[in-house]
């Protein structure tokens, strides 16, 4: 009886144990909201399409590298993989869980207001129907490269992320370019808000990228 007790202790020991390392976690990001006035320049833009082409490896043991599969089997769902930007690891580098945009906003969706606010803010007009498209629009095609966080335990824990992009400008001059922006911080304590300082810091100097590359 005692073995019995002892079995079904260590079995549920398991099953808590597994039901937290898989657990995912969600926050909230919103990029949505522009300056009350801008001075107009007198441009047009218009983002056509923002594509997720974010590339996940299989089992990756290394934390900066974009991987959602743990021992052959998603982490996520594909609902979910529109909205996952980083991993939560374990001992011995395996996958756990992952971080998530919460319901309702995906990579895609967030990237597309941060760059037209980014336009916004410079003084253009940003349009929303491709019918309002005059000849001298300036008309974007993003692809998401990357948008990853990650973080790295040692002395300190070290808050890592990165946003690349690629912005296929089809007019009025054809041209590519490519949109970065990377952060890392130090911290003491694993908490959410730093995490979120980390993301924020990163994604204001992916803006100023922008900025200084239109």
């Amino acid at each position: 009886m005692k073995r019995m007790l002892t079995l079904m202790g260590l079995g549920l020991f398991v099953l808590l144990f597994t039901g937290c390392a898989s657990s995912h976690s969600s926050m909230q990001m919103d990029y949505s909201q522009k300056k009350s006035s801008v001075e107009k320049n007198g441009k047009t833009v218009f983002i056509r399409t923002v594509n997720d082409a974010r590339y996940f490896e299989d089992d990756s043991m290394l934390p900066e590298v974009p991987s959602i599969v743990r021992d052959g089997k998603m982490l996520v769902t594909e609902e979910e993989k529109s909205r996952v930007f980083g991993r939560k690891k374990r001992g011995f580098g395996k996958n756990t869980g992952c971080w998530l945009l919460e319901d309702g906003t995906t990579v895609q969706s967030l990237m597309k207001d941060m760059i037209e606010n980014t336009f916004y803010n410079m003084g253009y007009t940003v349009l929303q129907n491709e019918q309002d498209v005059k000849p001298d629009t300036e008309i974007i095609d993003v692809d998401i490269d990357k948008f990853w966080f990650w973080r790295i335990s040692g002395g300190s824990i070290w808050l890592n992320m990165e946003v690349k992009t690629t912005l296929n400008i089809e007019a009025p001059a054809k041209r590519t370019i490519k949109v970065e922006g990377f952060q890392k911080r130090a911290t003491q304590v694993a908490a959410n808000s730093k995490y979120k300082k980390v993301i924020d810091e990163c994604l204001q100097k992916y803006c100023a990228d922008l900025r200084d590359k239109i």
